[in-house]
C-alpha cells in the first residue's frame, strides 16, 4: 500500500470516487496509489482539504454532543446517495462515513454510534430540515 492509497482509504474514497473528485481518469488514479507517478500537488491539497472538512465535521458533532450532556449515544444520519452527500457538502457517502469514523475516534469506547439513513427519525429529519432552510437563507436571491 502507497501513502496516497492509504489517503484515499482514509478520506472513504474508491478510486472511482477519487477520480471523479479529483477531475482526473480512473486510470490515473490507479497510477498514483500504485506509486507509478508522482501525485500532483493540487491532489494532495484537495485531499488534504476533504480531510481538514472531515475533521471539523467531526469536532462539530463532538462539542455538539458535550454540550447536549454526553449521552451514551449519537444518531448519524447518512446520506442516501452520493448525490444526497453532494448536496451535504460532501462528494460522495464514503466521505461523509470516514468524517463519522473521525467522530468514532474521539469518542470515549462507551459511546455508541448509531449510523442511519439520513431523515428516517425525527432527529436526522430535523437536521434536514435545518440544513435546507440554511441553504435556502444563504442562496443568492433567485436561487434559493
Amino acid at each position: 500500500m502507497t501513502f496516497f492509497s492509504a489517503i484515499l482509504t482514509g478520506l472513504g474514497l474508491s478510486h472511482r470516487e477519487s477520480a471523479a473528485f479529483f477531475n482526473v481518469r480512473l486510470d490515473t488514479v490507479r497510477s498514483w496509489s500504485a506509486g507509478r507517478n508522482p501525485v500532483p500537488a493540487g491532489v494532495w491539497a484537495q485531499a488534504h482539504a476533504l480531510a481538514v472538512q472531515q475533521e471539523r465535521a467531526a469536532r462539530e458533532v463532538l462539542a455538539a454532543w458535550q454540550e447536549a450532556g454526553e449521552s451514551d449515544e449519537i444518531v448519524l444520519g447518512l446520506a442516501s446517495d452520493d448525490y444526497d452527500a453532494q448536496s451535504l457538502g460532501w462528494p460522495c457517502r464514503g466521505a461523509q462515513m470516514a468524517a463519522f469514523r473521525r467522530l468514532w475516534e474521539k469518542l470515549p469506547p462507551q459511546v455508541r454510534l448509531k449510523v442511519i439513513p439520513r431523515g428516517s427519525d425525527l432527529s436526522t429529519a430535523a437536521a434536514i430540515e435545518a440544513h435546507e432552510s440554511l441553504k435556502a437563507k444563504s442562496a443568492p436571491a433567485g436561487e434559493g
